[in-house]
Parts: C-alpha cells; sequence; structure tokens
C-alpha cells in the first residue's frame, strides 16, 4: 500500500467502525443492513493476513451473528496495529496548525509550530524517535514512527517458533468451507482440516454435516424469535424452538467427540508405541504433535481416568503390545517395592540391614541395568554414613554404659561381702 492508499484505507475504516459498532452491539437477530455491516468487516479484515481462516469461514457458513464478538475482538487487535499509522491521516502536504483550540471532550490538546528547521529525507533504517511535543507528530515523527513499526515486524518475524523462525513458516490456508475448525482453540497453530487424518472415518463423515446442521439450528432459531416478539400463539413457536435446539445439540456434540478424538491420539502419541512407531515412519515427531494436541487434553476434566481407559483401549487392540506392556508394569511394580524398602526411615541402619539393602541394589540392577541404577546407589551411601557416624557409636556407648554399670554392680556387691558390719549399720 502507498502511503495515499494507507491513508484512505484508515480513513474508510475508522468511519465504517464509527458506525457499525453501536449497530452491532445491539444486534439480536440478522438483517440485511447487519449481513451488509459484517461482510464490509470482513473486507476491512482482509488488508489483514492473520484472519484469512475466520474471513473464509464466516463467508463459508454465514452465521454473522455468532460471530460479532469475533470480529469486534479482532478490530480491536487492528486498532492496536494501525495505531502508529494514524499520523497518516494528516495530508503530507498540510501543515501542522498553529495555536488550535483544544478540544476537551474528544482529548485534542494546542499545536505548536516546529521549529526543527529543514524536514529533507534521511535514512530511516537509522531513524531514532524525536523528543515528543505537544501536537500532531511532524513529518520526521511520523516516518521515525513507521520505520520502529517496520522494525518491530522485522524482530516478530526472527522470532524462534517450534518450527523455526516465525517469518520463514507459510501462512496456515483457510479450511475448507465443509470443516469446523472453529471448534479449535486459538491458540492451537493448527486447523481440523489439518487434524482429520486422526479422526476416525465416522468422524470425517460426521463433520461433514455440521455445515447444515448449524444453518438449520440458526434458521430455526431466529424464526421462533420472530414469531416470539411478534406474539404469535406458544404451539407455533415451540416446535422451531425445539428444532433448534435438537440441532445444535447435535453438532455440539460432534464437537465433543473431536475433542474425545484428539485427546485420545495426545496420549497415544506417548502411550501406544506402534502408533508412534508408525508416525515416527512418516517422519512425524510424536512431541511436536502433543504440543499441537495439548489444547484438547487441558479440556479432559478427569485426565488419570481418561488416560487410563486409552491405554486399555491400546491393549485391547494390540495383544503384543499389552504382553510387553504387563511386563513394564511387573518390573516397575518389583522395583517401586525394593525403593520402598531402600528408603525406609523407620528401620535403623544396622550393619544387617546395609547388607541387605546393597542385595537389594543388585536386584535393582538386574532389572534396569548398571546405568540406570547408578541414580539409587546414593541412598545407600547415605545408609552407611548414618551407620558409621551415629548407629555404630550410639551402640559402642551403650555397650560401655551397660558395662560400667555391671561393673559397679559387682564392685558395690564386692564390697558388701567384705565389710558386712557396714552393710547392716
Amino acid at each position: 500500500m502507498s502511503t495515499e492508499e494507507k491513508r484512505q484505507w484508515i480513513t474508510d475504516y475508522q468511519q465504517w467502525l464509527h458506525h457499525a459498532l453501536p449497530i452491532f452491539e445491539k444486534a439480536a437477530f440478522l438483517t440485511e443492513d447487519i449481513k451488509q455491516l459484517f461482510e464490509q468487516g470482513l473486507d476491512f479484515l482482509a488488508a489483514h493476513g492473520n484472519y484469512q481462516a475466520f474471513i473464509s469461514e464466516s463467508r463459508s457458513f454465514g452465521d454473522y451473528i455468532r460471530r460479532i464478538p469475533s470480529l469486534i475482538a479482532y478490530f480491536a487487535n487492528v486498532n492496536t496495529d494501525i495505531a502508529p499509522f494514524l499520523s497518516l491521516l494528516t495530508p503530507a502536504n498540510q501543515a501542522p496548525k498553529v495555536e488550535e483550540t483544544p478540544d476537551v471532550e474528544h482529548g485534542d490538546v494546542s499545536q505548536h509550530p516546529d521549529d526543527s528547521g529543514d524536514q529533507g529525507s534521511s535514512d530511516t533504517s537509522a531513524i531514532t524517535p524525536p523528543e515528543p511535543h505537544v501536537g500532531r507528530p511532524t513529518l520526521e515523527e511520523a516516518a521515525a514512527k513507521e520505520a520502529l513499526a517496520q522494525k518491530a515486524l522485522e524482530e516478530k518475524a526472527n522470532e524462534d517458533t517450534l518450527f523455526g523462525k516465525r517469518g520463514d513458516l507459510p501462512e496456515v490456508p483457510a479450511p475448507a468451507p465443509m470443516t469446523i475448525s472453529g471448534s479449535v482453540p486459538i491458540s492451537s497453530p493448527l486447523s481440523l482440516a489439518n487434524l482429520a487424518w486422526l479422526m476416525s472415518p465416522e468422524l470425517q463423515k460426521a463433520i461433514e454435516t455440521v455445515r447444515e446442521l448449524r444453518f438449520q439450528a440458526g434458521q430455526h432459531a431466529e424464526r421462533a424469535k420472530m414469531l416470539a416478539e411478534a406474539n404469535a400463539p406458544a404451539e407455533e413457536i415451540k416446535p422451531l424452538a425445539e428444532a433448534a435446539a435438537k440441532y445444535t445439540e447435535e453438532y455440539e456434540a460432534i464437537y465433543q467427540r473431536v475433542d474425545d478424538e484428539m485427546a485420545t491420539a495426545y496420549v497415544r502419541f506417548k502411550e501406544d508405541t506402534r502408533f508412534i512407531e508408525e508416525m515416527e515412519k512418516r517422519n512425524i515427531v510424536p512431541a511436536d504433535m502433543r504440543t499441537l494436541l495439548r489444547p484438547y487434553w487441558d479440556k479432559v476434566e478427569n485426565k488419570e481416568v481418561f488416560k487410563q481407559q486409552v491405554i486399555e483401549q491400546i491393549k485391547a487392540n494390540d495383544p503384543e503390545q499389552a504382553k510387553i506392556r504387563a511386563e513394564k508394569e511387573a518390573k516397575k511394580k518389583k522395583l517401586d517395592a525394593i525403593l520402598k524398602y531402600l528408603q525406609r526411615t523407620d528401620r535403623e541402619n544396622t550393619p544387617k540391614r546395609i547388607e541387605t539393602m546393597k542385595a537389594k541394589y543388585q536386584e535393582i540392577v538386574a532389572l534396569v541395568g548398571e546405568e540406570e541404577a547408578k541414580v539409587y546407589y546414593p541412598i545407600i551411601t547415605a545408609a552407611e554414613k548414618d551407620m558409621n557416624e551415629n548407629v555404630l557409636p550410639a551402640k559402642e556407648a551403650a555397650k560401655e554404659k551397660k558395662a560400667a554399670e555391671k561393673a559397679a554392680k559387682a564392685e558395690a556387691k564386692a564390697a558388701k561381702k567384705k565389710n558386712p558390719d557396714n552393710s547392716k549399720k
């Protein structure tokens, strides 16, 4: 866009937004005027490449009323994006006004002429923002702001992401019209069109019906509302309202199936060894897929129960893998029992216990190997230290005390026999 085109776009956009926003906020159902305003909004949004999927789906489904909150939220982002360029609304050949009357209501302040001298061209790559002044920005300030905005875009393009530099990433194409990527959280990098290969054939077919279900739900709900506002008899409104609820329930059930199957895939990418091997042969990295599917996993309420159910399905569908998993679980159970014995604090670290602990350590070596077992040996080292510094000295002190008490008793007894008369006194 040239500067003039940008200026015209911003002017038209602000006029449209000023007119459309109050209407959108009060909209209850779709009218021809609201439809026209929404489509004009999509045209303005098309100037920003980040919203192509939303634009494509909105035009495909036509459910504008439901999407009004999203459109308003996106234009809040657009307002932030265009803020550095609002100075373009001042024509390039128009000099700054002198002593303009403040407009307190709209936040304007007095302006003063710029006495900075010649405003010739300069290398914008080295521009630094001039000292701020009261009033509209000068040409130099406008150029500086634009240069800083361009620099920010370049820095953003150089940011590292999970998939490489942000600027090198291809733009995700808009999904096909018969998809329901609107159900994917905004933070998810992929639409359901990209994840369809993970779904069951039955779910893929069900997804194809969502567009019609949503359309029917909206139509019946709108007709029911219009009849209600016209004070139509309840028997005319009830069938329409029930039909709208039925269609809504059907497509929301499909959304739930999508969430469940994607959460299941999230678990399988860690727990299903055969599935993981197949994915790796196709150059698919399980860890990356789990990152993409994490929003679906976060929706699961009882994660432990869900995970165990998926594991049971894996075992039921693959007996060989179930056998391997059973062996691993048995080994883990045995290892946990040994570690519980080694970490007991209610037993004194006697030489016999240390000997038993070393024997248990050899069992760990047999289970997991010498390398993995090394992390557990410090438990035995700490027990030996406790034995040498505390247990054995305490036992020796107790033994000496007992011997001293025994000797004192013997001495007293001998003295009593030697002087029987003293004992009588």
